[in-house]
């Protein structure tokens, strides 16, 4: 079986690595392997904050794949450091806890001096954090190079997806802006692209999560040393 996933972020190197055994798969990026959302994700691994009982179970079920898998490949740029956390209220910060120590998800309250312990290169002190210490960090594209490599999958840089081709109600292939991929199967993980792809086949409102309200911003710096011991 002939697969193409389109894209090469995380999303589409861990389905190549997943189907490693089972299919040809062919993976193909518009720009550089290792994806544009996943080289400016922070890569934060964390179930602390969650919309409801299904979300939280999806985060930890996000973080368990993660261990799982670096068993398997365990050069992952992965980095199990715990978190300190305390951008919030005090009311918040305790329901926070209790939320969490229901799910048995390991937290400990920190004032000024434990965080300072923890870490002593904070400029400011705050008076009160939580310790999220199973928590952690990958770098998402760096990781997604490595599984892409480990999944002996044929990986392309630099070619469009235009549409799916079909034929009598059959996937044919890909077609690009180099011609055409022949595959049995498609996978779309192309993250905004997605539903410019998904339209040449008539499909409408990929995107199931509605959009929030929050503006989000990445902010980017000169590289420093690091000198945090946690996320």
């Amino acid at each position: 079986m002939k697969v193409v996933v389109i894209g090469g972020g995380i999303l589409g190197a861990s389905i190549a690595w997943h189907l490693r055994d089972k299919a040809d798969v062919t993976v193909i990026d518009c720009g550089a392997l290792g994806g544009l959302a996943s080289r400016a994700s922070l890569g934060w691994l964390n179930a602390t904050f969650y919309l409801n009982d299904e979300h939280f179970k999806l985060r930890q079920a996000g973080i368990q794949a993660w261990r799982d898998i670096s068993t398997k490949l365990p050069n992952l740029p992965l980095q199990w450091s715990g978190t300190i956390v305390w951008d919030m209220a005090d009311g918040k910060r305790q329901d926070i806890i209790d939320r969490l120590r229901l799910w048995d998800y390991p937290v400990e309250e920190l004032d000024k001096n434990d965080v300072k312990a923890l870490e002593p290169s904070l400029a400011k002190i705050p008076d009160h954090a939580l310790h999220l210490p199973t928590e952690g960090f990958v770098s998402l594209s760096s990781a997604a190079e490595k599984l892409l490599k480990a999944s002996g999958a044929k990986a392309y840089s630099g070619i469009s997806a235009r549409s799916i081709d079909v034929l009598s109600d059959r996937v044919r292939g890909v077609q690009t802006d180099q011609g055409i991929i022949e595959a049995d199967q498609i996978v779309v993980a192309a993250g905004t692209a997605t539903e410019g792809i998904a339209a040449s086949l008539d499909i409408q409102n990929t995107n199931a999560i509605a959009p929030r309200p929050n503006v989000a911003h990445i902010a980017r710096s000169k590289v420093f040393v690091k000198c945090l011991r946690n996320t």
